[in-house]
């Protein structure tokens, strides 16, 4: 399940998982990716911008990529 940590894995790995996965769970730092900019989505995507951003505990990274 990609939600939950791997147990196995070493401790300075870096994981990942979905926004949806994440629901519910909380890291010390959380990098997003690719997501459209704030302003520019409608309310139901904004709840998903959101939850992914409130996942982090201390440290929250937002990468824009462009095409």
């Amino acid at each position: 399940n990609a939600s939950e940590p791997d147990p196995d894995a070493p401790k300075r790995a870096i994981q990942h998982t979905t926004i949806h996965r994440a629901k519910g769970l909380d890291e010390t730092a959380v990098i997003l990716v690719g997501l459209r900019p704030f302003e520019t989505c409608d309310e139901g995507f904004q709840h998903t911008h959101f939850m992914g951003a409130s996942r982090a505990k201390q440290l929250l990274a937002v990468v824009e990529v462009k095409s």
